[in-house]
């Protein structure tokens, strides 16, 4: 059963194509699926996805890593590499942010909510497809970042370190599950060891400690990030098997860069009392400053549950100073670093649906060939100005015809409408040449449709409106004949599923 958009926290496109039934949360997406994967989120109000490209990157080196280390896991015969998955990528990506952007604008329009994208690419064998190529999965949910230094990780040590660590691949989602029995209560994130003494990483996270050097006179209580001798960061190398995880890489390049001491070796639990600060990241946490960490006395803590052992605990005082600077030159490098979210281009999409939805209700039947030409460009991008001219015609012909306005305005008696063909051309060739994310293509628009769509019928709701039924006579008679049934049904809706059933015929088209 398809889920309400206007409702809907989650979006998911598999190989460009949007899912409208329920959409599960991402963790059990990854447990379903095996594949490899990575997570990131946007920032700046959804303006920018963080580190997108070291991402990516990532996610091939994680696809050629399992397809030769576990073929049982990951067997593909397509090719892996970046320049590979990357069009994969930005097909789906697309048509995500299309549903995910219209749907945080009619949030914030209902909910005072600061949220953000949170982002995953799983790639998985072909079974969807049917073939040898690779299935792309791309999931994006809504999330609020937490606010850095109100609240800090409690963590605690529940688990070994996983298999070919050196991949990020889905089935660890499934395989973590089994530490939720060791998890204390309020515990919010799991720590892995081999031997219950050298700390690897997080189930979710990669793991920090700031650590007195041995040896040096300050006073325990202070230390200042000049003195480089009195304190070092530790990190357990990927030897040891940890993620090469896209934060934990910054954190080093950071260190080295500002002359923060860093070794990578792992802490060793008892060598505690020398630690200072501790800090874990991620791609959604990026940096979190660690309150707690719990240590159970027992060796075989993998086989128990966390009530049937003894625990050790190690409190940190707030952030520390080597935590925070830390964050602080990663947060600058997210601008740097980050992929660019062009929300004009969505707002010009946004005005070209609540026009094209006024098209068919009015029926118009004039040709705009002319304008579709200039609108498009000869090189198949639109033109902004050209665009803006194209859409403001359906404005003023939508605003005349509604308001039953008669005027000797030139530029309304001569405003030229197009008719469905002309529509659909026009959203054919504005999404055909689509490359890049200032260019949407027609899945992505048509995303932005369904989200519009069930929008308007939430606000009906919210509001107890009667529902309004009303009869379209469509120009097209192969969509007449598919859905004469539906003439009872809301025109957005109505046009939505002329639109669906269009993309699938489309489609099938250029396979």
């Amino acid at each position: 059963m398809a889920t309400s958009f206007s409702a809907a926290s989650r979006f998911l496109v598999v190989n460009g194509v949007p899912q409208a039934d329920d959409v599960p949360p991402v963790s059990n997406l990854l447990e379903s699926l095996a594949g490899v994967y990575t997570t990131t989120r946007t920032q700046g109000n959804a303006s920018l996805l963080l580190f997108w490209e070291r991402h990516l990157r990532r996610l091939s080196n994680s696809a050629r890593i399992l397809a030769n280390h576990r073929p049982d896991i990951f067997r593909v015969q397509a090719p892996v590499d970046l320049s590979a998955i990357r069009p994969l990528v930005d097909e789906s990506l697309q048509v995500g942010l299309g549903f995910a952007l219209a749907e945080r604008v009619r949030r914030a329009e209902v909910v005072e909510e600061f949220t953000e994208l949170a982002v995953t690419v799983l790639i998985c064998n072909g079974g969807v497809s049917g073939s040898s190529a690779l299935d792309l999965y791309l999931h994006i949910g809504f999330y609020v970042p937490p606010v850095f230094g109100a609240a800090g990780a409690r963590l605690a040590l529940a688990g070994r370190g996983r298999d070919v660590a050196e991949a990020k691949y889905s089935q660890w989602a499934r395989i973590r599950k089994d530490m939720e029995r060791m998890r204390p209560p309020m515990v919010s994130e799991l720590l892995l060891s081999n031997d219950g003494d050298r700390l690897l990483e997080g189930s979710v996270t990669n793991f920090f400690v700031v650590c007195k050097v041995v040896g040096d006179k300050a006073d325990d209580s202070t230390y200042d990030l000049e003195k480089a001798p009195s304190f070092v960061v530790q990190t357990a190398p990927l030897s040891d098997g940890v993620l090469p995880g896209v934060i934990r890489q910054l954190v080093i390049e950071v260190c080295s860069s500002i002359g923060i001491p860093l070794r990578e070796v792992a802490p060793s639990w008892s060598s505690h009392e020398l630690w200072k600060e501790s800090f874990i990241t991620s791609g959604l946490r990026l940096v979190q400053h660690v309150e707690s960490i719990q240590i159970p006395t027992c060796k075989d803590f993998h086989l128990r549950s966390w009530n049937e052992v003894s625990w050790v605990t190690k409190r940190f005082e707030g952030v520390g100073l080597v935590t925070s600077q830390i964050q602080k030159e990663i947060i600058a490098r997210t601008y740097a670093e980050g992929y660019l979210i062009n929300n004009i281009p969505c707002m010009l999409m946004n005005s070209l649906f609540l026009c094209s939805l006024s098209l068919f209700v009015l029926q118009v039947e004039a040709s705009v060939v002319k304008d579709v030409e200039e609108a498009i460009g000869v090189e198949g991008r639109l033109n902004a100005k050209a665009g803006e001219e194209f859409i403001q015609k359906f404005r003023v012909e939508h605003n005349a015809r509604n308001e039953n306005l008669t005027t000797k305005d030139e530029d309304v008696r001569n405003v030229k409408c197009p008719t469905l063909n002309d529509l659909i051309g026009f959203l054919i060739l504005f999404g055909s040449k689509s490359k890049d994310l200032n260019i949407y293509s027609i899945d992505n628009l048509f995303g932005s449709l369904i989200a519009y769509e069930q929008g308007v019928s939430q606000r009906k709701i919210d509001a107890s409106e009667p529902r309004r039924e009303k009869n379209i006579a469509l120009k097209v008679e192969e969509l007449e004949s598919e859905y004469s049934q539906l003439e009872d049904e809301d025109d957005i809706t109505l046009m939505t599923r002329q639109f669906r059933s269009f993309l699938k015929r489309k489609q099938k088209r250029h396979q």
